[in-house]
């Protein structure tokens, strides 16, 4: 929602889910909601995080919200990044796509496992 707002902002916002939940007594107690929300924020934080480090904006922008997404990939973000590491730029743009292609194919792959395991019995 918020590209490279950082882990804190999407835990509150996760947050909300409970706020506008048509059974907010229920969370606490084993709401599915309660659980997924949390989840998705914080695995949506941390790929929007690769936003702002990429961006090649000025100087006076402040740096990313998320320091550990430059240390993770060991460079300075900034104006240079796409003329000084364009192969590391275009490289990581290329591994995205093929990221998001191979979870197409094995997602639609076991949606037949998925669906079982949803007919597993759940523990009362």
């Amino acid at each position: 929602m918020l590209p490279g707002a950082g882990p804190t902002v999407a835990s509150f916002l996760s947050y909300t889910v409970k706020k506008v939940s048509a059974h907010p007594e229920q969370f606490g107690k084993g709401a599915i909601e309660g659980v997924a929300a949390p989840e998705s924020a914080n695995n949506a934080a941390a790929t929007a995080a690769m936003v702002p480090m990429l961006r090649s904006a000025s100087r006076a922008r402040p740096p990313p919200p998320s320091c550990s997404a430059a240390d993770d990939v060991g460079l300075r973000p900034g104006p240079l990044l796409f003329e000084k590491n364009p192969q590391f730029v275009w490289g990581l743009i290329a591994s995205q796509y093929i990221a998001n292609v191979m979870l197409l194919i094995l997602s639609t792959a076991f949606i037949p496992l998925f669906v079982r395991a949803l007919a597993l019995p759940t523990a009362s």
